[in-house]
């Protein structure tokens, strides 16, 4: 196991930890952990290209590792009323649905590289930002104004990447579909 795999998978780990943090009311745990694997999710990005340690596994690992942790925290924090629901909703879909479709493509027998599109990664960073924002919203005073615009842009670029992926997974399909054909 590489370095950025390593990285990734401590990022998985810090799933519960941060999770257990939100359900004891502990916010400045939950937001430090929190930060410490979105630092993570730059880190092992960055070992991989630095250190040419590129791989299968990491290229699968990455995207799932940032699926659980935003999912799941959303999901937690919509429940304790510290993000808004509807975008706890809008987050867990657009995964959802990402996780489906490659298991569609899968299923066909199409095994697409996981090569996130621009609008997915301004959509990651601006979840992470949201999310970290919202966890230390209290201690902030002063930019209770950034929480509208956060919560809208995160919102509109969950949408837009999330339409972007079903576009992309059902050209993928008539691809394959029309190799098969011939």
């Amino acid at each position: 196991m590489n370095v950025p795999n390593v990285i990734t998978m401590i990022r998985i780990v810090l799933v519960p930890v941060i999770v257990i943090f939100l359900i004891d009311g502990e916010l400045l745990k939950a937001l430090l952990f929190f930060l410490l694997a979105g630092i993570g999710d730059g880190l092992d990005g960055f070992f991989a290209r630095a250190l040419n340690q590129k791989t299968a596994l990491g290229a699968f690992l990455d995207p799932m590792a940032d699926k659980l942790l935003l999912t799941t925290v959303y999901v937690v924090m919509a429940f304790y009323h510290l993000a808004p629901g509807w975008l706890a909703v809008l987050v867990a879909s657009r995964d959802l649905l990402i996780v489906a479709g490659l298991g569609v493509l899968a299923w066909n027998s199409h095994f697409p590289s996981m090569r996130p599109t621009l609008d997915s990664k301004i959509t990651t960073f601006l979840q992470i930002v949201t999310l970290a924002y919202l966890l230390s919203s209290n201690y902030l005073p002063g930019l209770e104004w950034l929480k509208v615009p956060l919560v809208w842009a995160t919102a509109l670029f969950t949408i837009v990447s999330g339409i972007r992926y079903i576009i992309i997974g059902f050209r993928l399909l008539e691809s394959e579909e029309l190799r098969k054909d011939r």
